[in-house]
């Protein structure tokens, strides 16, 4: 079997370093075609991003775990910290999605156990307008508050039904965001017995199921990505009979997800709306944050780069890499598309919540960036027929 080897250097962030100061890539069997080399390049990416985001979600566990213990003020900052800690790693696969991969395959795909939105709030816990709302509250309903049954209520009835995922966890620490100018702000008494709120114990079970719930979902897209597993999906993704096929997921992911869905639903949405219920991270106001993560995401599946949770930089072969070679002048419009998206991000100071209010010096900024980021998707039109995949391409979910 072709092997490829990743070389690890100093980490550098993404979002500030130019594609000729990476790292050169290593590759050890040479007779792999560039073609190859970047499908083999993009699993180990998958493999490794994903692996990330389960060490953080293990990081995010045990921080649970302690605060639900000696449930306090500190304990819970700590918990939200680690949460945030939790969303880089988990942003950056983003663009892994829209092609029935691994995450969002049709009948076994975790997407909407692990990073569905929105959400209903008031199908967990207690709300502004009722206090006694949720499978927290309803112990006649919900008897048992654990990892498997929240899986099986997870969008029972709807799609914002949930009670799993990041947002999840995220409506736990931060709860209902009723401040105008900040996140949500849910009192550590409500984990603490004879405290505020009720069923208190049942809150602290939820908390500590879901966050077991997020790290088992996690782990296992990370294995079907993961080489050493024999007849998983990264054996068939890398099998080069499927190598147009392959290359035809990876633009779709790449397209779909910055344009129809980041842009889209996820910004402009929110933006047209003037709608703080919109947000993608509503309780916590992270969202700004995750968008820039999005962008690096988008960047690094295009460069064939990731700064890993260690700071240790991973590359290899990328579609720049092949583009350089066939089609300079796709490689530098493509480039350009996400310098400008970039320079846009940077002048944005204020969080997204308020980003979005029309008085805000950054409104008009927000439709900067929905305007380049179309533009940046739209760049990469050209790239089925550069890589002779445009047969493949048209052949799949491409509407977005």
């Amino acid at each position: 079997m072709s092997k490829i080897i990743i070389t690890i250097g100093i980490g550098i962030g993404l979002m500030g370093c130019k594609p000729e100061n990476l790292p050169k890539p290593v590759l050890q069997d040479v007779n792999l075609g560039l073609k190859q080399k970047i499908v083999e390049t993009y699993a180990i990416m998958g493999f490794t991003m994903y692996s990330d985001a389960v060490t953080k979600a293990k990081d995010l566990k045990n921080a649970i775990d302690a605060f639900v213990q000696t449930p306090s003020q500190s304990g819970l900052e700590n918990c939200k910290i680690a949460w945030q800690n939790a969303r880089v790693p988990y942003a950056h696969t983003e663009p892994f999605r829209f092609y029935g991969g691994p995450i969002d395959a049709a009948n076994t795909g975790r997407e909407t156990f692990i990073n569905a939105w929105p959400l209903d709030e008031s199908y967990m816990d207690y709300v502004s307008l009722n206090s006694v709302s949720g499978i927290i509250n309803d112990a006649i309903a919900y008897p048992s508050i654990t990892a498997s049954a929240l899986s099986d209520l997870n969008q029972l009835n709807g799609e914002t039904n949930l009670c799993t995922g990041y947002h999840a966890i995220e409506f736990m620490l931060w709860g209902q965001d009723l401040d105008l100018t900040g996140p949500g702000a849910r009192p550590f008494t409500d984990f603490v017995d004879g405290g505020t709120a009720q069923n208190q114990g049942r809150r602290r079970s939820f908390l500590v199921a879901v966050s077991q719930l997020l790290i088992d979902d996690l782990q296992s897209v990370a294995d079907q990505w993961d080489k050493s597993k024999p007849n998983n999906y990264r054996a068939s993704f890398t099998n080069p009979t499927q190598l147009k096929v392959s290359l035809a997921n990876i633009l779709i992911g790449l397209g779909k997800y910055n344009k129809g869905e980041m842009s889209g639903q996820r910004i402009y949405t929110a933006y047209f709306n003037n709608s703080e219920e919109d947000e993608h991270d509503c309780f916590s106001d992270y969202t700004m944050t995750d968008i820039r993560n999005w962008q690096s995401g988008l960047k690094g599946i295009y460069y064939g780069t990731y700064t890993q949770i260690n700071g240790s930089m991973l590359k290899g072969y990328s579609l720049s890499d092949f583009l350089k070679k066939e089609s300079p002048e796709t490689d530098v419009k493509i480039s350009s598309k996400f310098a400008a998206t970039d320079a846009v991000l940077a002048t944005i100071t204020t969080t997204f919540d308020q980003a979005i209010k029309p008085a805000n010096p950054d409104f008009l900024k927000i439709s900067d960036l929905i305007k380049n980021l179309r533009q940046q998707a739209d760049s990469y039109a050209d790239m089925p027929l550069k890589l002779d995949v445009l047969n493949e391409f048209n052949g799949l979910n491409t509407e977005e």
